[in-house]
């Protein structure tokens, strides 16, 4: 079961998709966890995946136990993503956030060989946001005025709360 769920899904990665786009962007903390909610119909697998440089990548896949306990079927990384069940809504849990794991996220549901995917969700971070800002602007800077030296410097710090 496990291996034709796995090897379907193999399949219709490797397949032309259409565009999936992001429709939320959500704001994280880098170090921190967060939870990713599904809004698809639990009664089905869920697979979850994510954008990795222009891919879509399999991360873990879910399905509803006939006691209504969640039972995660297979996960690319034990230690880093976790499945969960909320108000009967499926869910994924990434721990410890990092730099790569700012990117698109999505839940989709395996029908008749066909994946059909919920909304996306971005990551990111307001920290990585300005670090990518401030240097694209000293790139400008020094661009324009090979003698100038200027250096730029930005603290984030990482709270533990």
């Amino acid at each position: 079961m496990v291996l034709s769920c796995l090897i379907a899904l193999t399949v219709l990665l490797n397949s032309p998709l259409k565009q999936l786009e992001a429709v939320e962007l959500k704001e994280v903390k880098l170090g921190e966890t967060v939870a990713l909610m599904c809004n698809l119909s639990f009664y089905s697998d869920i697979h979850w995946l994510k954008m990795s440089e222009g891919q879509l990548m399999a991360l873990m896949v879910t399905s509803l136990k006939h006691t209504g306990e969640l039972s995660v079927v297979w996960n690319y990384n034990e230690t880093h993503f976790e499945g969960f069940m909320e108000k009967q809504t499926n869910g994924l849990r990434i721990l410890h956030i990092s730099t790569s794991d700012l990117t698109t996220y999505y839940c989709a549901t395996l029908y008749q060989k066909r994946l059909n995917f919920d909304k996306g969700v971005q990551l990111y971070s307001k920290c990585e946001h300005l670090i990518s800002q401030e240097i694209n602007s000293e790139k400008k800077i020094f661009k324009r005025n090979v003698l100038s030296l200027s250096t730029a410097f930005i603290s984030c710090k990482f709270l533990n709360v």
